[in-house]
């Protein structure tokens, strides 16, 4: 979950682990406007490279 990964994130901020810190921060930025967005109605969009046929 968004707020498991932000937990994460602050403790490796706080053992000075930072490439740990700014991944587990990512995750839960990513996780938390996922949720969002499906809250908010909008589907799943494709790949750009993928096309309509």
């Amino acid at each position: 979950m968004a707020e498991d990964d932000l937990r994460d994130a602050f403790r490796d901020n706080e053992a000075r682990s930072y490439a740990s810190a700014v991944l587990h921060a990512e995750l839960a930025s990513q996780k938390a406007l996922k949720a969002i967005l499906t809250t908010l109605g909008f589907e799943q969009l494709r790949p750009i490279n993928q096309h309509s046929k």
